[in-house]
């Protein structure tokens, strides 16, 4: 009887290895395979001039690099390194290239023109899960009937399935618009009110706002027409969002002096302040500055080139242009005290 209780014990704890190192291969294997081109720290070349590139952007998986260079968005393959789509082949130069945004969770993008005429504006929708013969080929998915001259930032919710796009219109007044999934469209502004950014939660699709009305300058969550306050405070700006939590700044004189975080479901839904201390902020000003939850700052001369930093938020990419195209280099976001 003693024997066979080991026995039967012995092949217990033999299937449990077994399913521990098939789990701990698959685990291996998945991560090869979603991060099959990703080397930190190696140098990476690919032959294409990226000297007057804009609007540099990464697909959420790493695979993508993405740009506008010359009213034209070009997408380049990581993983070959090398150009897997031109929006000329559908938008000739009668057309300005306004703005585009890659999707969450998916291999795919949005992209909005117009004509010379800014009364008419246009989405396109583009898959890279979806090749022809001839390449990647975008789809038409909306034309607009007002002017769209200048997108300033486009926020996908997949919770909701909701494209909210924050624009200025030919007077260069700023305006927001939410589009569902039938593509019908609500203003979400007020008339006379001045929107300077938006972030959109990922988990549960809450719009975040920060705009100035009537004087007074505040951010809030837009709940349908309701709108609930999280700061009203003259110097604290959006920074933006991850999962349900949003971040805000406050700046004053040109320094970032204090972040806080605020989450809906959590603290009561109060401000909680994360952070304190003293550092140049500039908008639209490249600086690379990194705050770690545990208080530690990384705040170190901006490296050569362009600096994109992955939706994962572990790495970025250097980016640094050569005379026959540029160099890239995958690095690691270390919280190391300085």
């Amino acid at each position: 009887m003693k024997n066979k209780t080991i026995i039967i014990l012995s092949i217990i704890v033999l299937s449990f290895i077994t399913q521990y190192l098939v789990f701990a291969f698959l685990d291996w294997k998945s991560s090869k395979l979603l991060n099959s081109s990703i080397t930190i720290d190696h140098k990476y070349l690919v032959k294409i001039d990226i000297a007057e590139a804009e609007n540099l952007q990464l697909s959420y998986n790493n695979k993508y690099l993405s740009f506008i260079n010359n009213n034209k968005l070009e997408v380049i393959d990581l993983y070959q390194n090398k150009s897997v789509f031109d929006s000329s082949i559908v938008l000739d130069s009668s057309f300005k290239l306004l703005n585009y945004k890659w999707l969450p969770d998916r291999n795919s993008l949005l992209f909005f023109s117009n004509e010379a005429d800014p009364s008419k504006a246009y989405l396109y929708s583009l898959d890279f899960n979806d090749q022809t013969s001839s390449g990647y080929q975008p789809k038409l998915d909306r034309e607009f009937s007002f002017s769209i001259a200048n997108i300033i930032n486009i926020e996908m919710s997949t919770y909701t399935n909701n494209l909210y796009v924050l624009f200025e219109d030919a007077n260069q007044k700023e305006n927001l618009i939410r589009m569902d999934i039938m593509k019908g469209i609500n203003w979400l502004n007020l008339p006379q009110e001045n929107i300077h950014n938006i972030a959109v939660s990922n988990k549960l699709g809450n719009l975040f706002v920060e705009s100035s009305y009537n004087l007074s300058k505040s951010i809030f969550l837009l709940n349908g027409q309701e709108r609930m306050i999280v700061s009203n405070h003259p110097n604290d700006i959006l920074l933006g969002s991850r999962d349900n939590t949003i971040y805000i700044g406050r700046v004053d004189k040109g320094y970032l002096q204090e972040l806080y975080s605020y989450d809906p479901l959590k603290d009561g839904g109060t401000l909680t302040n994360v952070w304190q201390g003293k550092i140049p902020y500039k908008e639209n000003e490249q600086q690379l500055t990194i705050l770690f939850t545990e208080g530690i700052i990384n705040q170190n001369q901006l490296p050569e080139g362009n600096i994109i930093l992955s939706p994962t938020g572990n790495i970025y990419l250097q980016i640094i242009p050569i005379e026959e195209g540029f160099n890239y280099y995958w690095r690691k976001i270390n919280n190391d005290n300085p």
